[in-house]
């Protein structure tokens, strides 16, 4: 567990949930690997993958949390031709049965492995501290036992998460990564702030009576009746609490977990080119966490299937395995991203008590005067000022730094430069996936006012570092960032 753990404040607690899929391997050094361990076990295969022709499935020891874990692995009829295919599940009971519907499509050509993670499906189940970090090391742990050392890998929700960390801390493991709609990423208080927006914003749908496991993540939440105390990093660690608080429950420590994990560090050191795939209806995991990785991740392309929610397996196969073939047959990354020419700036923009304004381009001072609703989407500005406004800002650049006055801004992407990068006045902010660069203090709070910084970086003098932390002004002035 990273550092993001310290200073959690709250969370609430009843069920949790969130989604599916596994891992692959094959070739001659595959199989002279296996040879040269013992046999596993075999396991039984559920009916439909049992039809599929060279699936096989095996129980194989977990050294990061004791007992079993079970591995379904698929063998092309032909032999495989391509790299071994590793998917990675999300929570929930289904586990690795998630991806039964596009298991067959996927192993054309290539083995495909598919896991239950420690804690879920068929493997095994325990009172244990679940994390990204550790089921990093198991998912390493299967690609080297099943696909030679080296292999794509595929992770939906949480397991999006998990592959992310994997890549990041086991880049010699991965030559490709897709990663389907990640839940998790964002400050856990600006995940608990867009859900929030979700049911309070009248021309939202309303959460459904009977909540079904891809919302039960969204529903701890909403419907919990009880608060953490002491703070949740004390009840993760301690088994006595978990078991007490969180009913040693796999689901819910592994869901707390995720919420908690900061992966500022991880995300600029995943070197594979990635995939990034999103329902655009997404309930369960925001598209601003895609948005941000887009920016931030180093080879990272961002496809976004419209009409789509949250578990793209079941809801649209085709149009998932349509963006997934391609990529990972590639036999390079394709020609690089063509420069984006600089265009000359419309000069300053001013709305006046105009709402759902949608501006793009290039702008040198852009004011905002009791205007709600504005988009701000591949805008580079000088400066953003902002009173008694709201606003949204995707993918933008700010070279003189944001001023907002009793308002409200989500940003993500992009980045703002200044003095003073981040300046607000009886203001909110909620700001992902931003690099800053500021001479004087990345964030300068007046009044009442708030700022949630996810996965953010701060760049300066040699490396910069990451900013992933909530931000606070009650009557006084807080300043800092540097």
């Amino acid at each position: 567990m990273t550092a993001s753990l310290a200073g959690v404040r709250f969370l609430g607690v009843s069920t949790v949930a969130l989604l599916a899929a596994g891992c692959a391997a094959a070739g001659s050094s595959t199989r002279a690997q296996a040879a040269a361990e013992p046999a596993l076990p075999s396991a039984p295969l559920d009916a439909q993958l049992g039809a599929v022709p060279g699936a096989r499935a095996f129980w194989m020891p977990d050294a990061e949390f004791g007992g079993s874990i079970y591995v379904v692995v698929v063998d092309p009829p032909g032999g495989a031709i391509a790299v071994p295919l590793v998917l990675v599940h999300g929570l929930g009971a289904a586990a690795g049965r998630d991806f039964d519907a596009v298991v067959p499509a996927l192993a054309r050509g290539r083995r495909v492995v598919v896991l239950d993670l420690p804690g879920f499906g068929r493997s095994s189940r325990a009172n244990e501290l679940y994390t990204p970090e550790r089921y990093a090391a198991v998912v390493a742990r299967v690609i080297d036992r099943f696909c030679g050392g080296r292999a794509d890998v595929l992770g939906h929700s949480m397991g999006g998460a998990v592959a992310l960390m994997h890549a990041a801390t086991h880049a010699r493991q991965v030559r490709r990564l897709v990663l389907v709609d990640v839940a998790g990423v964002l400050h856990r208080e600006a995940w608990f702030a867009h859900h929030l927006r979700r049911v309070t914003d009248p021309a939202a749908p309303l959460f459904p009576a009977a909540v079904d496991e891809l919302n039960q993540l969204v529903a701890t939440v909403f419907s919990s009746t009880r608060v953490l105390d002491p703070v949740p990093a004390v009840v993760l660690l301690t088994p006595m609490l978990r078991e007490k608080i969180l009913d040693g429950d796999p689901g819910r420590i592994a869901a707390l977990s995720l919420i908690l994990t900061d992966f500022s560090d991880a995300i600029p050191t995943v070197v594979a080119p990635t995939l990034l795939i999103w329902g655009g209806g997404d309930q369960v995991a925001p598209l601003r966490t895609g948005q941000l990785l887009a920016d931030r991740l180093p080879r990272a392309t961002l496809t976004v299937l419209d009409g789509v929610g949250h578990n793209v397996m079941a809801e649209a196969p085709a149009r998932l395995l349509g963006a997934v073939a391609p990529f990972l047959d590639a036999a390079t990354d394709g020609p690089p991203a063509p420069a984006v020419l600089a265009e000359p700036s419309r000069g300053d923009v001013t709305c006046s008590k105009r709402d759902d304004l949608r501006l793009a381009g290039t702008y040198d001072d852009v004011v905002l005067d009791g205007c709600q609703g504005v988009l701000l989407e591949g805008v580079s500005m000088r400066h953003l000022v902002m009173r008694d406004s709201s606003a949204r800002a995707v993918h933008a650049r700010v070279a003189a730094g944001i001023v907002l006055s009793r308002s409200h801004l989500l940003v993500t992407g992009g980045s703002v430069a200044g003095e003073i990068a981040l300046a607000l006045t009886d203001s909110d902010a909620d700001v992902a996936g931003v690099t800053f660069a500021a001479r004087r203090s990345v964030y300068r709070l007046d009044g009442t006012s708030r700022a949630i910084f996810s996965v953010c970086a701060v760049s300066g003098s040699g490396a910069s570092r990451a900013l992933h932390a909530v931000v606070e002004s009650r009557g006084d002035v807080v300043e800092g960032g540097r």
